[in-house]
């Protein structure tokens, strides 16, 4: 880094006043370790109004906010001199933290409105902040809430692993699937911390796939209509669109029953209460818990009787599953 500046001294004397005018260049190179930076400078200084020049040349180490310097001054005019200075930075750099949805192989950007079959991909810019280089330094935590009465509900996720450094600059990249960390629709929080200390925070919403919540509709229709062939095609156009989205399994459920399936609608209804948050989900405006459905009495009993007799189920749940 380069530094210019200017500066103007006056001592006791009416021609003891000088002008400065300075140029200082830094090094930077080392990979900072446990959160401390090191660094070497040299400079060159010359008083505009004199004939004086002189150089000094040092380093430094700190942390954050703070470095303490040392250099090595040859003045022509105060001879050899060791100065000390503490420099305290009161600037702060803006983390950014941005989100794009990886599509077919790129990186598409969104306005933060992502569905539970995206990949998506955060990317933290910490160029500025504390020269972060060392990967444990960085951590992330994504933080379900509830927007209403601005009531906080609690973590959820985990604290996710570095995957790589993005080009030349510090930018910590983080991959996030929503399922395999256990997110469903709602409005979250992915915070970054370095070193115990939050740097940024951003808002983000899932929600599922609106063509597979569509297909299902039709697929329940065509259910109701006694139609369970067309029924079958619209599933499985569904889980095409979008395999984590368990209204797909509870709607497959009823079709393998009245198929009688009985097995495979067991399998159908564990597989929604999986894939939903706390093992409901929303079907009509009515919530149901799947799993009660697959731990009846009636269905045990016919899942077992099919079981003994050795019949084969529709294949349903495989198809949607594979």
């Amino acid at each position: 880094m380069l530094n210019i500046a200017t500066a103007y001294s006056r001592g006791v004397s009416k021609n003891s006043a000088r002008w400065t005018l300075s140029a200082e260049y830094g090094w930077n190179e080392w990979k900072p370790q446990y959160g401390v930076d090191f660094n070497i400078y040299g400079s060159f200084e010359y008083y505009p109004n004199t004939n004086v020049k002189f150089w000094k040349a040092g380093g430094g180490v700190g942390s954050g906010s703070w470095l303490l310097n040392y250099s090595f001054e040859r003045h022509s005019f105060l001879e050899n001199t060791h100065r000390v200075a503490l420099n305290l930075r009161w600037s702060r750099h803006e983390t950014a933290i941005s989100m794009k949805k990886l599509q077919e192989g790129k990186e598409v950007d969104t306005n933060n409105k992502f569905e539970t079959a995206d990949d998506i991909i955060i990317d933290i810019d910490v160029s500025d902040d504390v020269q972060i280089e060392s990967i444990g330094a960085a951590q992330l935590k994504v933080i379900y809430f509830e927007k209403t009465e601005a009531k906080q509900s609690g973590e959820t996720g985990k604290k996710l692993e570095y995957i790589k450094k993005v080009g030349d600059k510090d930018i910590l990249r983080y991959g996030l699937k929503p399922v395999e960390h256990q997110l469903y629709p709602a409005t979250y929080i992915v915070s970054a911390y370095a070193r115990g200390r939050k740097l940024q925070s951003a808002e983000f919403s899932l929600s599922y796939n609106q063509r597979a919540e569509q297909l299902v509709g039709e697929a329940y229709n065509s259910f109701v209509q006694g139609d369970l062939e067309n029924a079958r095609r619209y599933l499985r156009d569904a889980a095409s669109a979008d395999k984590y989205y368990p209204n797909t399994y509870y709607v497959a459920g009823l079709i393998s029953e009245a198929n009688r399936d009985y097995e495979g609608a067991q399998k159908c209804y564990l597989k929604a209460s999986e894939l939903s948050r706390e093992g409901k989900i929303r079907h009509l405006e009515k919530e149901i818990n799947p799993k009660d459905f697959a731990e009846s009495d009636y269905l045990k009993k016919y899942a077992g009787s099919q079981g003994i007799q050795g019949r084969q189920g529709t294949g349903l749940y495989e198809e949607l599953a594979h």
